[in-house]
């Protein structure tokens, strides 16, 4: 699987980066296991929820040069500007997930065919991913990057690649695209558990009304 180097000046979105390292191994290990069928069920899926995650990503490229700038004349202003990001993101993220649960089998219907009705379950499974790699944008791009926590966020990239082969290579041994589909939500929120949890041990806990400078 490959890794993203990420600097702060050459940043590539972390939601979209996450969203490769979640998925890019997922459909050999899931044909490997599964079977061609599957691999076309979760593929299927896999591209509606990237068109989700992709609509926010103008937000977050946006926002970062100017957080960026924002940073060196005042931390404590960037932090504001963050906590309000996290706001409209999460908002904006929470939508397209809940979208994509609720309207999952009339989305595949309409854009897919009935051919793919299996697809509307792993769209199902895979539906909390706008809302978490919304998250992972605010904490990854806007707030680790910015504040130079570039070799933290590579080791949690680096760490998911490797647990992720194996995570999906068993649960889509088990249920098919639906636990390939488990898998990378698990994935997901596994890496935006680590993100978070580094930012609260470095005092920059921007989802409170003050953060620790």
């Amino acid at each position: 699987t490959e890794i993203y180097t990420l600097s702060l000046h050459d940043a590539l979105p972390i939601s979209g980066c996450a969203l490769y390292v979640s998925t890019s191994s997922t459909t050999v290990a899931l044909g490997f296991s599964a079977g061609k069928a599957e691999v076309g069920y979760y593929t299927a899926a896999d591209k509606l929820i990237k068109a989700a995650t992709a609509m926010l990503t103008p937000l977050t490229q946006a926002l970062y040069p100017y957080i960026t700038a924002l940073k060196a004349a005042s931390p404590s202003s960037a932090l504001e500007v963050i906590r309000k990001s996290l706001i409209s993101t999460s908002a904006l993220a929470f939508c397209a997930s809940g979208a994509a649960l609720v309207f999952a089998r009339p989305i595949c219907d309409l854009l897919l065919g009935h051919t793919f009705e299996k697809s509307a379950y792993v769209l199902q499974w895979l539906s909390p991913l706008p809302f978490v790699f919304g998250l992972m944008s605010v904490f990854g791009t806007q707030t680790m990057l910015v504040f130079r926590m570039d070799s933290a966020m590579s080791r949690i990239m680096f760490t998911s690649a490797v647990a992720g082969f194996p995570l999906t290579l068993f649960l889509s041994r088990v249920s098919g695209a639906q636990g390939a589909a488990a898998a990378s939500t698990t994935l997901a929120l596994a890496m935006l558990i680590a993100m978070i949890t580094t930012l609260r041990i470095r005092g920059l806990t921007v989802w409170q009304l003050r953060a620790s400078e």
